[in-house]
């Protein structure tokens, strides 16, 4: 290290020490720092790589300039002090002094009323910005999340307090339903919502708060949770994220419970994903979910929650408010009750989920004529016009309000009221309550017209309005900065929109932009392309914007990504055509503006069997076709499957040349329909797969492979070993449709076509490549599958035994990858036997599990109970049972698509304990497939019972009867019948073997999943030792 150098380190120490134990310092101070340690060896150049390094780790707080350190910075170095020496506000929180010591500030904490003097609170925020630059190294840091909750409890008894001195016209109504509504919270599921509905702009939100500012006088501190569907992350798309923020505001209320709430939702980021399922599964983190219900009961209070804009969430997705309310079920039971549940939106929005709805919608019309009258009398309008205004305002209370403000204007005529057509005097009277009140002609003479602008900027005026209204010559640069600067004054007009933007009032533009298009279409078009034109090297999604309203003037549509318009909001979309609008909503994965539940009834997907004998539509529009294969692609199956259910819009038996036939294929794969997938490959054209393989590899092709996988394993890894091209393709293929990809038998043929070499791609599941690994013995353990198989685990609060072969075994099960298929098929309820089955299965769980021997301790069974029937094979998939149930339902129930899912279950299953389990010669390097560890460990479970025989009997039984249970005599009937058809001869068989893990391992490859398989090989041993033979009417 240079001399030079070695200046530069203690010089940047000493100073950075310094910075770090002020709030703010110049740069001028932080050469003083290090001089007083380099002294005269401080030369210029040093002096200038100093402050090039500080400025790296540095804010500007104001010109001077004026510096103050980052606190990630900042909390380093005074990691590294001991006992600071400074007198500064920094320096004491370290140490502990007045007024940082921890009793000063518990004693604070406690002291502080909900309306504290302004004295009172800046001393609560000095400390709090004290602490947060102290970091983790001041003793009452802890403190802090407790201090910004005081700042938060402050700040919502101020909002509550200015909302109560606020007018309140009419609505008294509505306001004391609300106010009835939030006095009778829920304590059971399943959880309804008070309904509120109307247009943007008629006052929902400004109701809900006075609602909620007037209960928070009636009921003692209400804990009041807001969800804003408007913003990024909550469409349902991940439950746990919605969860997340509902804990975060949770801590921010009740800040004790804070550090517990923030380091569970640290430990289960991203836990979800475990589970591979391309189903949105509803069932939470449960110590985060116990946690949050724990918060709540502590403090005694009552939730109040606020589910905002909900059609923005129905906008991705029909079944997104039907996840939303299973979702808030699960909470509630958690213990995030009592509950009332407030619902804003437009229109439908709750429509999927009517059932859900208490009472009629509280739907929100213009004011009453009375309430009207009282509104215009109070900002002074004319009596003798309050009949006109109210017949033009609609009732609407920000027209009546600008109409009060037009009618004081001097040179206001009321002879204009009085002319034309409705429509006519509605935009006239609308543009003369825009101009009367802005004083200066020209920005008067922008104002109309600028509505067409999505942003408004100075430059925007000068280069875009300007021309298009022939006013180039009276508006230059500086002439555009005043009138911009004027127009950001009228804040009933227009709101910041970022520095140096503006952006008009949406309710303003959803009066008058229809108006604008209709009455001067010419005009709108030539600024919309002027705009798209001048934007487009500026801010691309404004540009995209105008071209879309340009196109009602003819222009064709743009060419454009998801990316480019993800920031277009509802209201926005709702003022474009509706071509456009679509086109911008299918990009975007969400659903186009046309497929709607028809009635009250509806709300849950109607069981398959039920659909079958509809008659199908002529012709499926294209557009169809096309929301289906986004809504696939993003791998929404329960959105999907919608779609394809709704009003039997598709073919359950497609011509194998339709439109319909290749999005239908893969609609039948991803939702676990694989007999009839596999059925629909076989009869569509070669040439029609190759074709879409090639335009889209991360659907069709992935789709395709993966049926290859499981429907001709062994041809499938030759003809990717012996063809680069096809080798190639099939890798993009996996690495483009990741979302929705299985992670199953595709998995294992790539990395088997990899003939033994260890540089398997990146893209790869990482539990899939873990048993592989171990199985061609590269591993002697596969980590990577356990510790997820344990995530999962823990993720449902279930405890597991201690580390051995069976419980490594028992804890990859819990990944297995037909958990997905499994999943899909129970939530859009294809067939009544599986949901009875999940349900008599469960409800014998705890026996079971005894039965199997299986290592986990599972205390939530009540809580899981009604949510099996839907949720059943995740519950039991994270208990490792997926092989079990699913093998024994598709051999005792004749449902179509369950065989071929439990197969590949069961093969999967064997496969990750180092069996070769699929069709064709294992690689010469396979080495760790001689014997099926779990299966063994179910036999000798079985086996060390008093009575073997008896307790395989009772577990046979149980398996065969569940979905006809409790009728035990037609689940008696019915497995008598299986048995002689499909179990008699392959046991009879087997029982040649010897004993009864001997019979065990004949049967295994039949895949039938090993509880069935240990039942039968027990009864079998049994049977052979007495010489005898399987009676079917002993069994059942």
């Amino acid at each position: 290290m240079s001399k030079d150098t070695d200046q530069l380190t203690e010089g940047l120490k000493a100073a950075m020490r310094f910075a770090a134990t002020r709030k703010t310092f110049t740069p001028r101070d932080a050469v003083e720092a290090a001089s007083k340690v380099l002294q005269d060896k401080l030369t210029p150049l040093t002096i200038a790589r100093l402050l090039a390094e500080l400025n790296k780790v540095v804010q500007e707080v104001s010109s001077g300039p004026v510096w103050s350190l980052r606190n990630g910075a900042r909390h380093g170095v005074l990691k590294t002090i001991e006992t600071p020496e400074e007198d500064t506000s920094v320096a004491r929180a370290l140490r502990g002094d007045e007024p940082f010591s921890q009793e000063s500030i518990e004693r604070l904490i406690a002291e502080t009323p909900d309306l504290p003097n302004q004295d009172q609170l800046k001393r609560i925020e000095d400390i709090s910005d004290e602490l947060d630059r102290a970091g983790p190294s001041a003793p009452a840091y802890p403190l802090l999340v407790r201090l910004r909750g005081v700042m938060n409890r402050v700040d919502a008894a101020r909002r509550a307090q200015t909302m109560l001195s606020r007018e309140f016209f009419g609505r008294e109504k509505e306001l004391a339903r609300l106010l009835d509504w939030c006095n009778r919270p829920q304590e059971k599921t399943p959880v309804s919502a008070l309904f509120i509905t109307g247009l943007p702009g008629i006052g929902k939100s400004f109701l809900i708060d006075r609602a909620i500012a007037e209960y928070r006088t009636q009921q003692k501190a209400p804990i009041v949770l807001r969800l804003d569907f408007d913003r990024r992350g909550l469409n349902l798309e991940d439950p746990d994220k919605l969860v997340h923020e509902l804990s975060r505001q949770l801590g921010d209320i009740l800040t004790e419970e804070a550090p517990r709430l923030r380091d569970l939702r640290l430990k289960y980021s991203g836990s979800a994903d475990t589970s591979g399922t391309t189903v949105s599964s509803t069932l939470l983190p449960t110590e985060l979910v116990d946690a949050m219900g724990a918060a709540v009961r502590s403090q005694g209070g009552q939730v109040v929650l606020v589910l905002d804009t909900l059609e923005v969430l129905r906008g991705h997705g029909e079944t997104r408010p039907i996840l939303l309310f299973e979702v808030l079920d699960n909470l509630v039971r958690a213990g995030l009750s009592p509950i009332s549940i407030i619902a804003a939106g437009r229109g439908d929005a709750l429509d999927s989920v009517r059932k859900r709805i208490e009472g009629l919608p509280l739907e929100l019309n213009g004011l009453s004529e009375t309430d009207s009258r009282n509104l215009l009398d109070k900002l002074g309008a004319p009596p003798d016009l309050h009949d006109r205004i109210f017949e033009l305002s609609r009732g609407n209370p920000l027209m009546l309000r600008l109409s009060a403000k037009v009618t004081q204007a001097e040179d206001f005529d009321p002879g204009e009221l009085e002319y034309g057509e409705a429509g006519s005097i509605t935009e006239a009277y609308l543009y003369r309550a825009i101009l009367s009140r802005i004083d200066d002609p020209l920005l008067a003479r922008l104002a109309h017209p600028g509505l067409v602008l999505r942003r408004i900027s100075a430059e925007a005026i000068q280069f875009v309005l300007a021309p298009a209204l022939e006013l180039g010559d009276d508006i230059d640069e500086a002439t555009s900065k005043r009138l911009w600067q004027e127009l950001s004054s009228h804040h009933w007009l227009v709101a910041v929109d970022g520095q140096d933007w503006l952006k008009h009032r949406s309710d303003l533009r959803r009066e008058i932009l229809p108006m604008l298009y209709v009455e001067k279409p010419e005009l709108a078009a030539g600024i919309d392309r002027a705009a798209a034109n001048w934007f487009a090297g500026i801010d691309r999604e404004t540009a995209l914007y105008h071209a879309f309203q340009a196109t009602r003037a003819g222009d064709a549509m743009p060419p454009f990504t998801a990316a480019d318009v993800a920031g277009l909001s509802d209201d926005e979309l709702d003022e474009l055509p509706l071509p456009a609008a679509n086109a911008i909503l299918q990009e975007r994965g969400q659903r186009s503006r046309r497929a709607r539940y028809g009635s009250a009834e509806q709300g849950a997907a109607e069981p398959v069997a039920a659909r079958k004998s509809a008659e199908k539509p002529a012709e499926i529009e294209p557009e169809l076709i096309r929301e289906l294969e986004q809504t696939l692609r993003r791998g929404d199956v329960f959105e999907a499957d919608h779609i394809f259910t709704l009003n039997n819009a598709f073919p359950r038996n497609p011509a194998p040349t339709s439109p319909e036939a290749a999005a239908t294929l893969a609609y039948f794969w991803l939702s676990g329909q694989w007999a009839r997938a596999m059925s629909l490959w076989r009869k569509l054209p070669k040439s029609l797969l190759e074709r879409l393989a090639q335009e889209d590899p991360g659907l069709y092709r992935l789709v395709l492979l993966e049926i290859e996988a499981e429907a001709d394993f062994d041809g499938l890894v030759t003809r990717l070993r012996h063809d680069e091209k096809q080798a190639a393709s099939a890798w993009q293929a996996r690495a483009e449709g990741s979302r929705i990809a299985l992670k199953g038998a595709l998995e294992f043929a790539l990395m088997a076509s990899q003939e033994g070499r260890s540089e398997y791609v990146e893209i790869l599941d990482p539990v899939a490549m873990s048993v592989f690994r171990f199985g061609e013995k590269i591993s002697d353990y596969p980590a990577d599958a356990i510790r997820q198989g344990s995530n999962r685990a823990e993720r449902f609060a279930i405890m597991t035994g201690e580390q051995n072969p069976v419980t490594d075994q028992h804890t990859i099960a819990r990944m297995n990858p037909a958990i997905a298929p499994l999943s899909v098929l129970a939530r859009i309820q294809h067939s009544p036997r599986m949901v009875q089955f999940l349900r008599g299965f469960y409800d014998g769980l705890h026996e079971t599990l005894a039965m199997l021997g299986t290592p986990d301790l599972f205390d939530s069974f009540e809580r899981y109970a009604s949510d099996i029937e839907i949720e059943g094979p995740e519950i039991l998939g994270a208990l490792g049972l997926t092989s079990d149930w699913a093998g024994a339902f598709a051999i005792f129930n004749a449902v179509p698509d369950a065989p071929t899912v439990a197969r590949a279950a069961e093969r999967w299953r064997r496969f990750s304990g180092g069996i070769w389990s699929y069709p064709g010669s294992p690689p010469p390097y396979w080495g760790n497939g001689e014997r099926d560890i779990l299966l063994e460990a179910r036999v000798d479970s079985l086996l060390s019972e008093k009575d073997p025989p008896a307790t395989a009997r009772a577990l046979l039984r149980r398996l065969a009867y569940a979905a006809d249970y409790p009728d035990t005599e037609e689940g008696a009937r019915r497995a008598r019948s299986v048995f002689e058809r499909r179990l008699r001869r392959p046991l009879a068989k087997a029982m040649t073997a010897g004993d009864a893990q001997d019979i065990a391992a004949v049967l295994a490859p039949r895949l039938m999943g090993p509880a069935l398989t240990a039942a039968l090989a027990v009864i079998g041993a049994d049977a052979a030792s007495r010489n005898s033979t399987v009676d079917a009417s002993v069994l059942f």
